[in-house]
């Protein structure tokens, strides 16, 4: 078992707002309320394509008693749609969760919401306490779920796949500068051939994610994306420095490092299977009387990178609320991504607060997970409290 150690901090971090003990204080909730756990993420945008909207349906359902005003089921002006991410509270069905969202539950989208959900049973049930993805209406996210609501059609399948060629399009625009550049940009002309094959081995994984989205769960077409845009963004760097002095070995050292996982991805999916891999982790948090805590504690999981050099708030919160465990600890086990992954513990639902302590690299009771190193079947990993607990500032 692997003890969270406690280190010196050597940046000056802004005081908690709130402490510890008094978040721990706090009862328990039975069961977590829907509201709280949801949180609406807007979908990053391009500028080749118009992104995927929501088709209002003119048929209503009308409730059998105490009907309500026409204006009440009215469908609002905004078609724009966001990722929905919340922890289901009870157990229900895909169509009673989709209609209480604001979405028409016909065939194509229930078999995108399975994909994009596997853990979606084989007769359509949703079991309690289980984290769901979802396209759903802007409109419908803002307002509480209910029934007495009108309803759109939304192509899920469409939206995971725009989702994806959003990177599609910036490595094709990068692509296409790079291939402009001249032979004096390069230190040796073998330069200008592992440049042009590193980036063309990053368009085609992109291609290649892109085409299967649809079929891909939540938090793999999410991180997909995340070690795609990484690719691109070296890449873009090196082209923009190609201005001021010529590219060489270092510079492509550091876009092959940065491409190691999406080719990584590139085999996985030639071979028939999923873009990345995960392993159990199991997590205890234990207070000063070494007892197991009984307090609702998430488990939060991030990539390394976007702890260390966040810079972009939307895609950390999508990840957090994708990536961190379903269950509350102590104890809770979860599946963590093999790679440079970056775990802690904190409060409850606090996914937004928790990517505002991210950006502002305030994290730092974390524990440094390298998923493809660890050798034991099942790791546990202790963080003893109240030393090891993140507390977040409040918004």
């Amino acid at each position: 078992m692997r003890v969270l150690p406690v280190f010196p901090v050597l940046v000056l971090v802004p005081l908690l707002a709130v402490s510890l003990g008094d978040s721990l204080a706090q009862p328990a909730p039975r069961m977590a309320r829907s509201d709280r756990a949801a949180t609406a993420i807007p979908l990053e945008r391009s500028p080749d394509r118009a992104p995927p909207a929501a088709q209002w349906s003119a048929a209503q359902r009308q409730p059998q008693r105490h009907q309500p005003a026409a204006s009440a089921l009215r469908p609002p002006p905004d078609t724009g749609i966001v990722r929905q991410v919340e922890i289901v509270p009870r157990q229900q069905t895909v169509n009673q969760y989709l209609e209480r969202r604001g979405v028409v539950a016909d065939r194509p989208t229930v078999e995108a919401f399975r994909a994009m959900n596997p853990q979606v049973t084989a007769t359509n049930r949703i079991p309690a306490q289980t984290r769901v993805s979802a396209f759903v209406p802007e409109a419908a996210a803002t307002r509480p779920a209910t029934t007495l609501q009108p309803r759109a059609r939304v192509d899920m399948a469409q939206a995971a796949r725009y989702t994806a060629a959003v990177e599609v399009d910036r490595t094709s625009l990068i692509q296409a500068k790079a291939l402009q550049l001249p032979s004096s940009a390069y230190r040796r002309p073998v330069d200008i051939d592992q440049h042009r094959n590193l980036l063309a081995s990053v368009d085609s994984t992109a291609r290649l994610v892109a085409q299967r989205a649809p079929a891909l769960p939540s938090r793999e077409l999410a991180l997909s994306r995340y070690y795609l845009r990484n690719a691109n963004g070296v890449a873009q760097q090196i082209n923009a420095q190609a201005a001021t002095r010529p590219i060489g070995e270092p510079e492509l050292q550091k876009l092959a490092d940065a491409s190691r996982p999406v080719q990584a991805m590139q085999a996985r999916m030639v071979n028939g299977e999923k873009p990345l891999e995960f392993r159990q982790v199991t997590v205890k948090v234990r207070g000063e009387d070494g007892k197991d805590l009984r307090e609702p504690l998430r488990v939060y999981v991030l990539p390394a990178g976007l702890v260390d050099q966040p810079d972009d708030p939307e895609l950390i919160l999508e990840l957090l609320t994708l990536l961190s465990f379903e269950r509350p600890t102590s104890p809770s086990t979860g599946e963590v991504q093999r790679g440079e992954m970056r775990l802690w513990v904190g409060p409850d639902f606090k996914y937004r607060e928790m990517a505002d302590l991210v950006m502002a690299r305030g994290l730092t009771r974390f524990m440094p997970v390298h998923g493809h190193l660890l050798d034991t079947a099942s790791p546990d990993l202790l963080f003893m409290a109240p030393a090891s607990i993140t507390v977040p500032p409040a918004r």
